[in-house]
C-alpha cells in the first residue's frame, strides 16, 4: 500500500531531501521501494558532504556504503580538522577517494586543515580536473609548504588555483604567495594576509584581471609605507573590473590612496582601518577624483585625538566635515563618532551609519563612551545588524545614546551574571548565537541563567570566563540541547585559573552539559582527573586540559603515564608546557 507520503511529487521531495543530512537520507530512504531508489540514485542531483560534528564511525559509514553510490552527484563537499572533527581529513583519505571522481562538485571547503603533502596531493594531483568547481575555500587553514618562500610547491600551489578554468570565488586565509600565472575566471577573492605593499597589490590585480570584488586584511608597518610613493600613473583597464572592494586593518594612508587610484569602477568601497584620519573634505575629494561611481560607502576610521582637551569640541569639529550637500544631499552618507571620555583615553572612531562592522568596540572604559551623530534617521543611528561580537555592558546600554540600539545577528556575546531585562531589547534576536561567555558576580541567579540558554537554540559554546571560588562549580546542572563546546578555564577575582579536583571532574562527566561535550577546555589539579574525563565523558572528542602541578612535565613520562591510563582509542600531544591535547587515535 502506498503512504502519502510516497505519494508526493518528485519536485516535494528533492526539496524535503536537501534539509536532511546524508546519513539520515540514506537510512530513512535508501530501499523504501523501486521509485525512491531511483530518485536517490540517478534523478537527484545535489548532494552536499557537509561533515562538520560528524562522528568517526558516521564517516565510515558514508565514505564506505554510500559515497560510491552517488560520487557523480555531489555539488558541495566540507571536510574539518577541528575540536569537533578531529583528522577528519587523514580518515576521509584513508578511504582511497580521489578528487577526481567528484565529477560535479562545484564548492570545495577546507577548514582548519594544515595542508601535509598527502592533503597536497589529494587536492592539486586533480583538482585541474574538476571542470564544474566555481567555489575553493580554505579556512583557518595551513600549506606547510607555503612557509618556506623560495619552495616551488608553495609557488605550484596558489598557481593552480590560479590555473583553474572555472573557479569564480576563491577564499584563503593565513599564507598566501603571489600567482605567478593569470586567472581568466576568478571574480570574487578574500585573501587574509598581512604585509602587502602596493606593489604586490598591483601585481595581484595584473594576475586577476577579471576581478569584481576583493577583500583583504592588510597589516603594515611605517618602513613599507616610506617606501611607496603616491602613484599617479594612469589606471591600467585591467582594474576596470573591480566593483567591490573591502580593505581591513589598513594603516598606510598611501597604500589606501594608491589602490583606491587604480579603481575607478568601484561601486561599493569598504575601509577599516587604524591610525589613519582623513576629515571628510579629504574623503571627498578622494572620491570625486578617483572614484566617480561609488555608490556605497562604508567607513570605520579609529585613530587618536591630538590632545585630550575638549574632546566632545574636536567630535563635532570632525563631523562638521561631514554636514554638506556632498555628504548628505548628494549621496545621503551620514557619519557618527564614538569615543572613550576616560580622562587619560585618545580613542576615537568615525564610522559611518548604519554601523556595517563585525565588532563593537571594547575600550577598557566601557562606562565613559560617547556617541554623536550627523543627523539621520533612527534606523541608521540605532540598527547595528551587522555587528557579530558584543561585549554587553548593562550600564552602557541604559545611556541616552545607547539606550535605542538594537543587535539582532550577534554570533558571539560576553556578559555579566547577573544581566538585566534590557538585554532582551538590546540584543533583539538570538538567532545566530553560537558562542556565549559568561562571568559570574556574587548575585547570579542560576534560574536566570537556565532562562538566558532556553533562548539560544543555536548556541554551540558556553565558556565561563570567570566565577567566585566555591564549591560549587559550572556547568552545574544547567541544561541546554545544542551546546557541545565546554571552557571551564576561568579565572577567579584574583586573576588566579580555577582548578578541577578529581571529584569535581567526576561531578562534571556526569552533568548534563558534560554528558553531551564533544569539546572541553579544563584545568586540574589531580593527573588523575584526566583520565576520569576520558572515560567518563562518552561524547568527549577533544580534551584540552591544563596541569603543572607535576614535577613531569618538561619530561616524557608524564605523557607516557598519561597515555598508559587513557583509553586505548586515544592519543594525547603536549601543546606546550603544563598543556595538553587529548584526541582520538587516527588508523
Amino acid at each position: 500500500m502506498t503512504t502519502q507520503f510516497e505519494s508526493l511529487s518528485n519536485e516535494i521531495l528533492f526539496n524535503i531531501f536537501e534539509h536532511i543530512s546524508l546519513l539520515d537520507f540514506f537510512r530513512i530512504f535508501y530501499s523504501i521501494n523501486i521509485r525512491f531508489n531511483n530518485l536517490i540514485l540517478d534523478r537527484y542531483q545535489n548532494y552536499s558532504l557537509d561533515f562538520r560534528s560528524l562522528r568517526k564511525k558516521d564517516l565510515y559509514t558514508i565514505c564506505h556504503d554510500y559515497l560510491p553510490l552517488i560520487i557523480n552527484q555531489i555539488i558541495y563537499l566540507r571536510l574539518s580538522d577541528d575540536d569537533d572533527t578531529p583528522k577528519q581529513s587523514i580518515d576521509f583519505l584513508s578511504y582511497n577517494i580521489k578528487l577526481h571522481q567528484f565529477k560535479t562538485l562545484r564548492s570545495l571547503t577546507f577548514f582548519h586543515i594544515i595542508f601535509d603533502l598527502k592533503m597536497e596531493e589529494f587536492l592539486f594531483h586533480d583538482i585541474h580536473q574538476l571542470s564544474c568547481l566555481t567555489h575553493l575555500k580554505f579556512v583557518d587553514c595551513r600549506i606547510e609548504s607555503n612557509y618556506n618562500r623560495h619552495d616551488t610547491k608553495s609557488y605550484n600551489f596558489i598557481d593552480q588555483i590560479w590555473s583553474h578554468e572555472k573557479l569564480i570565488y576563491c577564499y584563503l586565509e593565513h599564507y598566501f604567495i603571489l600567482p605567478t600565472v593569470i586567472s581568466s575566471s576568478i571574480q570574487y577573492l578574500y585573501i587574509k594576509r598581512g604585509g602587502w605593499e602596493y606593489k604586490n597589490l598591483i601585481t595581484l590585480m595584473e594576475k586577476t584581471p577579471n576581478l569584481q570584488y576583493f577583500s583583504t586584511l592588510v597589516t603594515f608597518s611605517t618602513a613599507c609605507d616610506s617606501s611607496d610613493e603616491i602613484d599617479k600613473t594612469p589606471p591600467s583597464s585591467m582594474n576596470f573590473s573591480m566593483k567591490e572592494l573591502k580593505l581591513i586593518g589598513i594603516s598606510s594612508p598611501k597604500l589606501m590612496i594608491n589602490t583606491l587610484f587604480r579603481m575607478p569602477n568601484l561601486v561599493h568601497l569598504n575601509i577599516e582601518s587604524s591610525f589613519i584620519y582623513f576629515d571628510g573634505n579629504q574623503w571627498k575629494d578622494i572620491i570625486q577624483n578617483n572614484l566617480p561611481k561609488l555608490k556605497i560607502f562604508h567607513l570605520n576610521m579609529t585613530y587618536e585625538y591630538k590632545n585630550l582637551k575638549n574632546k566632545e569640541n574636536q567630535v563635532d569639529t570632525i563631523l562638521d566635515t561631514y554636514r554638506n550637500s556632498f555628504w548628505i544631499d548628494e549621496h545621503q552618507w551620514f557619519m557618527g563618532c564614538l569615543w572613550d571620555n576616560t580622562k587619560d583615553s585618545s580613542w576615537i572612531c568615525l564610522h559611518s551609519l548604519p554601523f556595517s562592522f563585525r565588532n563593537y568596540f571594547e575600550p577598557k572604559s566601557q562606562n565613559n563612551y560617547r556617541t554623536k551623530w550627523i543627523n539621520s534617521s533612527s534606523n541608521m543611528k540605532y540598527s547595528y545588524n551587522n555587528i557579530a561580537y558584543l561585549n554587553y555592558n548593562r550600564s552602557l546600554f541604559r545611556k541616552k545614546n545607547f539606550l535605542n540600539m538594537k543587535f539582532s545577528n550577534l554570533q558571539y556575546l560576553d556578559i555579566k551574571l547577573p544581566y538585566d531585562n534590557h538585554l532582551f531589547l538590546t540584543c533583539s534576536k538570538f538567532d545566530n548565537l553560537i558562542v556565549l561567555r559568561l562571568n559570574l558576580s556574587y548575585n547570579y541567579s542560576l534560574f536566570k541563567l537556565q532562562a538566558l540558554l532556553d533562548k539560544l537554540s543555536r548556541l554551540i559554546t558556553l565558556e565561563f570566563q570567570s566565577w567566585l571560588t566555591t564549591e560549587e562549580i559550572p556547568p552545574f546542572n544547567l541544561t541546554s540541547k545544542s551546546v557541545r563546546r565546554l571552557n571551564l578555564i576561568g579565572r577567579n577575582e584574583l586573576k588566579q585559573f580555577h582548578c578541577f579536583n578529581r571529584q569535581q571532574s567526576i561531578k562534571l562527566s556526569k552533568s548534563p552539559l558534560g554528558i553531551q561535550c564533544q569539546v572541553l577546555h579544563i584545568e586540574v589539579n589531580d593527573v588523575l582527573a584526566i583520565p576520569e574525563l576520558a572515560f567518563k565523558m562518552f561524547n568527549l572528542r577533544t580534551l584540552h586540559v591544563r596541569y603543572d602541578k607535576d614535577p613531569r612535565n618538561q619530561r616524557p613520562e608524564l605523557i607516557d603515564w598519561l597515555q598508559y591510563h587513557l583509553p586505548s582509542t586515544m592519543i594525547v600531544r603536549q601543546r606546550c608546557y603544563g598543556e595538553y591535547i587529548i584526541q582520538p587515535k587516527t588508523y
